[in-house]
């Protein structure tokens, strides 16, 4: 990963000033048993470690405005997040992009001073990090050196779709970052015909579904939350993991490309697939 700055939490500037990031990577959740012999059973083995949420990550700096009033008023706000649940924004220094991840200020210790009128006063945050981080767009510079986020013009959605003309169809999907995506949202629509059944599969990945996909409907299979609709209904009464399943959720995407492989009873051929998700970053 490179060097990162925090610079908001939800629509609050968080301070710029004598930044200190105790950053780095998020901790991996850990599957090791060290047997009697002093060998270590790895539970994980040759698969990718998801990280260990929830973690903290402490961001120090100093509030600085130019009079006690304003310094008062953007401690307010600040302090006013403390136990919020938002997105934490960072950007990266080399090329202004800006990542996401949900987070909680757990506790916002502050140094106070003596004196008049006091101008700076050192803050701590202690964010709580609640899920992996997700990729942006770059952000667009405003005249007055602020920036601009918008969830509807810069969120980095990869969205693929495209006609299964028959079964088996391979569908390939890029993730444009450095960590394992697991939370992809596949919607499966058939076309003139039902789907009855319906595989899909990467190297790691074996589901499977089971029931009624009506013609011109959508299932809809949540990876992230393990769940599955039909035309809006839950259907996960229909899942089941197949012979070669290893993973302990259900899709992971890594950096790069993943071929992703469909096979479906029914649905004609004009059926579609797709895939959504964010890029995700260490």
């Amino acid at each position: 990963m490179s060097r990162v700055k925090l610079v908001s939490f939800d629509d609050v500037a968080l301070p710029i000033y004598n930044p200190r990031l105790a950053g780095g990577t998020a901790p991996s959740r850990e599957a090791t048993i060290t047997l009697a012999d002093g060998t270590v059973y790895d539970a994980i083995g040759a698969d990718w470690a998801e990280i260990s949420l929830p973690y903290t990550l402490t961001y120090e700096c100093m509030a600085l405005e130019d009079d006690a009033s304003t310094l008062q008023t953007t401690l307010v706000s600040l302090m006013g997040k403390r136990g919020q649940r938002g997105k934490l924004y960072r950007r990266v220094l080399n090329d202004d992009t800006i990542h996401w991840a949900w987070a909680r200020p757990l506790q916002i210790p502050s140094a106070t001073g003596m004196g008049g009128l006091i101008t700076h006063t050192p803050l701590t945050f202690q964010f709580q990090i609640l899920s992996a981080w997700r990729g942006y767009y770059r952000i667009d510079w405003l005249l007055d050196d602020s920036y601009y986020l918008d969830d509807g013009l810069f969120l980095n959605d990869n969205s693929y779709t495209e006609t299964m003309a028959s079964s088996p169809h391979i569908i390939t999907v890029t993730n444009g970052g450095n960590g394992v995506c697991r939370d992809a949202v596949i919607t499966i629509t058939a076309g003139a015909a039902h789907i009855t059944a319906l595989t899909i599969a990467t190297g790691y990945t074996d589901i499977d579904w089971t029931g009624t996909l009506v013609a011109g409907n959508a299932l809809v299979l949540d990876c992230g939350a393990k769940s599955i609709l039909n035309n809006g209904v839950n259907a996960y009464s229909g899942f089941s993991y197949g012979a070669v399943h290893t993973l302990s959720g259900w899709l992971e995407l890594p950096p790069g490309d993943t071929a992703i492989t469909i096979t479906f009873t029914g649905g004609s051929t004009n059926s579609t697939v797709n895939v959504t998700f964010r890029d995700s970053w260490e």
